[in-house]
């Protein structure tokens, strides 16, 4: 229910927001997936985020044999994207289609057949969906200007945006909502998305840029200096929403500023 709310699908009655809502109530997945898919048209990624989501519905997209366990990490680091684990599943997942879906081709990758095939069915099945609610398919390939990495995440951003996630001093990472320590290995971006936690561990990462988040969720970002955001009071934050409950945390963004430039993020409530 918290989900949907904040994926602004239900309004505070508990009622499903039209259309956005009712679609995303149909759609065999979690809130942020779906919303994540139906609006991916606007970001001329819909084809792209397709596969995208269908590659998170399975849990291990590589099998690490035992006595191989280097060769196939050696493996998966030739797939790895360095914007993060979302566009890798991106780039295995075409790859496995060049490859008219081989088994042997799989094997040879140390990649998870069956699951990667079962990916190939949940992304025929959310196809359907989306033509259904007609979806306009696009591919951001074809779209001249902005990054085609850039519109894959900027759309993961405006679906996952509830799960951020910014690099402490200490090395670890801290939940933009409410300050959990997480870890990832090799963690060195300044900000992520992730899709789930297991343990204290973030699973399935995309690096974003901070700015993205309270420019694709103005619902629950704020953005400014230290000195500005804390000019403003309860009050006139409560245009935006019934009692807001305030999370403040500051990063720094580049060298190293004067307390007044620290740039700070409000997250607008829980």
């Amino acid at each position: 229910m918290e989900a949907k709310h904040l994926c602004g699908t239900i309004d505070q009655e508990g009622h499903l927001v039209k259309p956005l809502g009712e679609q995303m109530a149909e759609f065999p997945l979690p809130p942020m997936h779906a919303k994540a898919l139906l609006i991916s048209h606007e970001f001329d990624c819909s084809i792209e985020m397709l596969t995208i989501i269908a590659m998170l519905q399975i849990q291990n997209v590589f099998v690490f044999p035992t006595g191989q366990k280097h060769k196939a990490e050696l493996m998966k680091r030739r797939f790895s994207v360095e914007e993060g684990d979302h566009l890798t599943m991106l780039n295995i997942y075409t790859n496995f289609e060049k490859n008219n879906k081989s088994p042997k081709w799989c094997a040879d990758h140390y990649l998870n057949y069956r699951g990667v095939i079962r990916a190939s069915e949940i992304r025929a099945q959310l196809s359907r969906f989306l033509q259904k609610y007609k979806i306009p398919m696009k591919t951001c390939r074809d779209v001249i200007g902005m990054d085609f990495a850039d519109r894959i995440r900027r759309c993961l951003v405006a679906g996952f945006f509830n799960n951020a996630a910014k690099l402490h001093h200490t090395g670890v990472y801290k939940t933009v909502r409410e300050n959990y320590t997480l870890r990832i290995y090799m963690g060195s971006a300044l900000m992520v998305i992730y899709n789930e936690v297991l343990q204290d561990s973030m699973r399935d990462i995309t690096v974003i840029e901070p700015e993205w988040l309270y420019e694709l969720a103005p619902h629950f970002y704020e953005f400014g200096t230290l000195k500005t955001l804390n000019s403003k009071t309860p009050k006139s934050l409560q245009k935006d929403q019934d009692q807001i409950k305030r999370h403040r945390l500051s990063f720094l963004m580049g060298d190293v500023l004067h307390d007044e430039k620290l740039n700070q993020f409000y997250v607008k409530f829980d």
